[in-house]
């Protein structure tokens, strides 16, 4: 996939001289604007991101600032994207936003004013600073640790040390940015996502003042795949688990890709492709087409390409055993299937 076309650069440096619209062109090798060629690994991630009425293309570096070119439209931003591999459709996004310790900084230290002097009074009188000295060192580690937001076209994952949570993204009926007013003139950049059940998880970002551009990058993601969620449709029949165990699930789907009946005709690869690779579709729906799917080395390799995309755990986990015939881990993985997308 190649893109080309004519875009401006936007200036990071606002002393640099203004830069001229430059012939862009885009693949699998790098981005090369002008003729200068900024190779696929330079890059860690790009966005699309809709700022005073532009639409800006946002590739993030490894080693330096971002790279951002002003693109005429949402589309031809897109396909920029995915001529690089970056595009929401192709692979998980990751994102760093307050911890949830952070999110009550004011609470905490409130509740430190009183605890540390009894943490101290306990160290004195028994003669032991192990035990607030390891309080503190836990308490300091936690209110460090940020959390993360993993994004893909099934759903977004939100995880905070050993605490997760997965919404669908078939759930997602809406995504809101908001901010929150705090004392002495603070503000909260969050996301606030409203589930079909008119739940809803609140996510803090950051502070408005170092926060806003990831704040933006977060919620674009966000909003992108749930404006490009496709209708379902329909699984095969034959792919639907019935009453047996994990293993024997397993078996009649791998029969399906030997089979020439009339039964299995019925169940071709580019069906079969359409299920794996619609994240609308249920995790189990879509683990069972890719076992189907991996009768040959091509279709372990669209599973493979499928699972880039994923981010519900234990789909993830039984597209990456179907493509690599981890038969124990790909069983459990079904068998979990089972309980649900969240983990």
């Amino acid at each position: 996939m190649t893109y080309e076309g004519r875009l401006a650069l936007v200036r990071m440096n606002p002393w640099a001289a203004p830069l001229e619209p430059a012939d862009v062109r885009a693949d699998e090798r790098g981005l090369a604007i002008g003729g200068e060629l900024h190779p696929r690994s330079a890059f860690r991630a790009g966005y699309v991101l809709q700022r005073r009425g532009a639409i800006v293309v946002r590739l993030e570096r490894r080693f330096f600032y971002p790279l951002e070119l002003v693109a005429p439209s949402v589309a031809e931003a897109r396909a920029l994207l995915r001529a690089l591999g970056f595009d929401s459709t192709q692979l998980v996004s990751h994102h760093k936003t307050l911890g949830r310790f952070q999110r009550y900084v004011g609470r905490i230290l409130g509740v430190a004013t009183f605890t540390v002097p009894v943490l101290i009074w306990t160290a004195w009188t028994t003669m032991s600073i192990l035990a607030p000295l390891i309080a503190v060192a836990l308490f300091t580690i936690a209110a460090l640790v940020p959390s993360r937001v993993d994004v893909a076209p099934d759903g977004v994952r939100y995880r905070w040390l050993g605490w997760r949570t997965f919404v669908p993204a078939r759930r997602i009926r809406s995504v809101l940015r908001q901010e929150m007013v705090g004392s002495k003139g603070y503000v909260r950049l969050d996301l606030l996502l409203t589930l079909d059940d008119g739940s809803q998880l609140l996510i803090p970002v950051g502070s408005k003042e170092f926060a806003e551009a990831r704040t933006a990058v977060l919620y674009e993601r966000v909003r992108e795949i749930v404006d490009d969620r496709a209708p379902a449709g329909s699984p095969p029949p034959v792919l639907a688990r019935g009453g047996k165990t994990a293993r024997e699930w397993i078996a009649s789907l791998r029969a399906l890709g030997r089979e020439r009946s009339y039964r299995a005709a019925s169940v071709d690869e580019v069906e079969l492709a359409r299920v794996v690779e619609t994240a609308t579709m249920s995790a189990e729906e879509r683990a069972a087409a890719a076992v189907a799917l991996a009768r040959d080395a091509a279709g372990r390799e669209r599973v493979r390409i499928a699972a880039n995309a994923v981010v519900a755990p234990h789909l993830r986990v039984a597209l990456d055993a179907v493509a690599s015939g981890d038969d124990d881990a790909l069983e459990s993985a079904m068998e979990a299937l089972a309980k649900g997308d969240s983990v």
